[in-house]
């Protein structure tokens, strides 16, 4: 139970945390997303105000730092080379003399040259560029925008301009982890079907079955087997994911991967019904378990 006064301090953030992670999440195809992080920040701030609440003084300036460091791990979970350029561009922005960071009311960074400091930012303008040199593709976007940037918007253009891309996870097909990779690499692999293994058991029933009934390796055969090939569950950890007994699951494995009418006969629903529920099962994982290795 949260006490009264706790719950009077959480009220107060909660608009601040919402406005951050809509502005720092506001493309449309992650409006689901927006709702974990909005809520993951909001838990953060309940178990912080309940450990220590005396180190918040000021619940909107703390509420947007929780709300930031979200976003921040939302980002570096789902786009690891975004990530990683961010922090190329902001150590860029803080260590040569043409440019600076700083910050802005809501919290977020701004970028720009150093005449520019503590300026408000501006829209972000499309940029034609043609070179790899992380410097000369910022100046470009300062001198495109004719002011500062958000240094998000600035990591959204370098990305375009350098061709830097993260996918999101596939799974309508799932890889084995390769013998041609480094052991680093191996581990590294089988860590992600663990933890993918971990979050199909959290999924609903009905969509852990039309998920794994159906999953196909890159060649149209059988993905299921990858499984306790990678050490991540066990046939028997398996059987009971779906609720079968070890024979029944040795039974049906020779017939593996199953079309979607079969799927919806065994379920006892429609094929569509069967087709949206793996979408749903797919789009949680996405975002629970992003990029293979």
């Amino acid at each position: 139970m949260i006490n009264a006064g706790l719950d009077a301090r959480v009220r107060c953030a909660e608009p601040v945390i919402e406005r951050i992670v809509h502005s720092r999440l506001r493309s449309a195809h992650l409006l689901q997303d927006r709702e974990d992080v909005r809520a993951e920040a909001t838990l953060d701030l309940v178990r912080k105000l309940r450990d220590a609440p005396d180190d918040v003084r000021n619940i909107e300036a703390y509420a947007a730092i929780v709300a930031q460091h979200a976003c921040d791990r939302y980002f570096r979970a789902r786009y690891p080379q975004r990530h990683r350029l961010k922090n190329r561009l902001r150590y860029l922005m803080a260590n040569d003399n043409r440019y600076a960071l700083w910050t802005a009311p809501d919290v977020r960074l701004l970028c720009g040259f150093a005449a520019w400091k503590d300026r408000d930012g501006v829209a972000a303008q499309p940029v034609s560029i043609a070179s790899e040199s992380l410097p000369a593709v910022a100046e470009a976007a300062f001198r495109a925008a004719a002011g500062p940037l958000l240094l998000d918007d600035l990591v959204e253009i370098a990305a375009a301009v350098l061709g830097i891309r993260d996918g999101d996870t596939a799974l309508d097909t799932v890889t084995l982890p390769s013998k041609s990779r480094t052991p680093e690499q191996r581990l590294d692999q089988r860590r992600w079907f663990a933890t993918l293994w971990q979050e199909i058991t959290l999924l609903p029933l009905a969509q852990r079955i039309a998920l794994l009934l159906h999953l196909r390796d890159e060649r149209g055969g059988p993905a299921l087997p990858y499984f306790p090939a990678a050490g991540a569950a066990s046939m028997r950890q398996i059987a009971s994911a779906m609720e079968l007994t070890l024979e029944e699951l040795a039974a049906l494995w020779p017939t593996l991967p199953w079309n979607d009418l079969a799927i919806a006969q065994r379920l006892t629903l429609t094929r569509q019904q069967v087709i949206n529920l793996r979408a749903s099962a797919r789009q949680r994982l996405a975002r629970r378990c992003p990029n293979p290795p």
